[in-house]
């Protein structure tokens, strides 16, 4: 089933002859975008679990990551500076409770809490926690994660587009 683009102006940002980026491949992007800003809660983090929120942000920037990419390109894949900038921002907030319930998981698998006196949670007060959680992880970094992952979008679609343009020039 397609994923539906949004309503606007028919994208004239692809020249002939190139390939949209695929969205898994913007994932990966922002996968990293993720991973680099998790480094901020390990940073001030104290406890011996807290190795499992980069984890959860990895895996989740991945996945908000390809599917914002889907949701803000158009039909046929091509995307503009606009919709992946901000199919980065909307992965940048969306990552947030995904992230915590990904940890959250992880925290139930593998035993490990390191959050002070709490117990391991499992998957349905893991939903519910997630969302507190994160309500306060996006007050406390989503000033990091949210331009974080605008600037990612457009920077992987800009790299993308040079990367087209030198090979169309060169061959």
């Amino acid at each position: 089933m397609p994923v539906p683009s949004l309503p606007g102006p028919p994208l004239a940002s692809a020249s002939p002859g190139t390939k949209p980026l695929p969205a898994w491949a913007a994932g990966l992007a922002f996968g990293v975008a993720g991973a680099s800003s998790a480094v901020f809660v390990l940073w001030y983090a104290r406890g011996t679990g807290w190795w499992l929120i980069p984890v959860g942000a990895t895996l989740s920037a991945f996945l908000c990551g390809v599917f914002s990419w889907r949701v803000f390109s158009s039909r046929n894949g091509d995307i503009s500076y606009l919709r992946a900038g901000l199919a980065g921002a909307l992965a940048g907030v969306v990552s947030h409770p995904v992230t915590w319930y990904l940890a959250i998981l992880l925290s139930l698998v593998t035993g490990v809490t390191g959050y002070g006196e709490m117990r391991v949670l499992g998957p349905g007060d893991g939903l519910w926690a997630s969302l507190v959680f994160s309500f306060w992880s996006l007050l406390l970094a989503g000033w990091i994660t949210v331009p974080l992952g605008a600037v990612t979008g457009i920077g992987v679609l800009w790299a993308h587009r040079r990367r087209q343009a030198m090979s169309l020039a060169a061959g």
